[in-house]
């Protein structure tokens, strides 16, 4: 089968087109390297040469979904919680080059008559009071596929709107004919994953400050108490390839569905350093959710999907890949 990845030196994208090639599917890779890295795709030995390519650009997606029967569309303006929401103009940042991107991708799907669709959708898309609220202090806050539609639609600022409308485009284009496959992904992380000052996100961004203590304060945004549930990236390549095999469209939740806080991240994370390091909680930076829990019932019972790799497993595996990258 002849599958186009877009992103696909991102992080996901590289896992995924090393799954995709290993399991004997012909590749087109694309990527416009504003995150992406050749050098994740040469750590995971993908041989598949990736081109670069401005998708938001009509002319450049046409030709890129040219020819190909499957899309996984990775490729997303994405970063941490200051990168995304730090601002009123990094709000609309994100949803602008996001929708352009998004948009420009699905007209081409349906121009070149793409059969299937696989897009990395984001836990982003729902009610994010309902994940800042009063009761989130108290209990995990869970969410289920149908809570998209019947919570009131407040998304997680400009990148959950662009998520939220990619996805309504995507169940137009499902009713036109095309095999959709929308995965909601709650917070993964891996190798191959954003470390960078600028845009990473919450676990390797804590491990390069692990790494590099004491020349880099160990520094926590908020007061560690907001809680996540880590997806290792194997895990989340699995629920993609699960989606690609279902024989229908289908929207499901993936992710890990037990919550550990950011507190106990930075020790686990602290731990494997072996280091005496004292956290230090910026506590200016306010606003995360506080609880984002995602029902994966849906995947087990649809798709036999669930995950398998234990938080400490998926850190350390983690952690020694940045020792590398860091050459430390």
């Amino acid at each position: 089968m002849r599958i186009l990845v877009t992103g696909a030196a991102g992080f996901v994208g590289s896992h995924l087109s090393k799954r995709l090639e290993d399991e004997g599917h012909k590749l087109k890779l694309v990527d416009n390297f504003s995150r992406g890295k050749m050098s994740y795709l040469k750590h995971l030995e993908v041989e598949t040469k990736c081109f670069y390519g401005e998708l938001k650009d009509y002319k450049t997606a046409l030709n890129f979904t040219k020819g190909v029967d499957t899309v996984f569309h990775t490729a997303a303006v994405i970063g941490g919680e200051q990168f995304l929401h730090g601002s009123p103009s990094q709000e609309l940042h994100a949803l602008w080059e996001n929708t352009m991107l998004d948009q420009s991708v699905f007209k081409a799907c349906m121009e070149n008559d793409v059969s299937n669709i696989i897009f990395t959708s984001s836990v982003s898309v729902y009610d994010i009071n309902n994940q800042k609220s009063k009761m989130a202090k108290l209990a995990p806050v869970v969410f289920y596929e149908n809570d998209f539609k019947s919570m009131p639609f407040h998304p997680d600022g400009g990148y959950g709107l662009a998520k939220a409308l990619a996805e309504k485009q995507l169940e137009y284009m499902s009713k036109n004919g095309m095999k959709v496959g929308i995965a909601r992904i709650f917070k993964a992380y891996g190798p191959c994953d954003d470390y960078s000052d600028e845009s990473g996100q919450v676990v390797c961004s804590l491990m390069r400050k692990a790494i590099k203590h004491p020349k880099e304060p160990f520094v926590v945004w908020g007061n560690g108490k907001a809680k996540r549930c880590y997806l290792y990236i194997d895990d989340l390549i699995d629920a993609l390839i699960r989606i690609f095999e279902y024989g229908e469209s289908i929207t499901v939740n993936v992710g890990e569905f037990k919550e550990t806080s950011v507190k106990k991240l930075a020790e686990k994370i602290i731990s494997l350093s072996g280091k005496e390091i004292k956290i230090e909680f910026d506590k200016s930076k306010k606003g995360t959710p506080l609880s984002r829990v995602p029902d994966i019932g849906l995947a087990v019972s649809k798709m036999n999907w669930k995950p398998t790799v234990k938080l400490d497993d998926g850190l350390k595996k983690t952690y020694d890949w940045m020792l590398k990258d860091l050459k430390c």
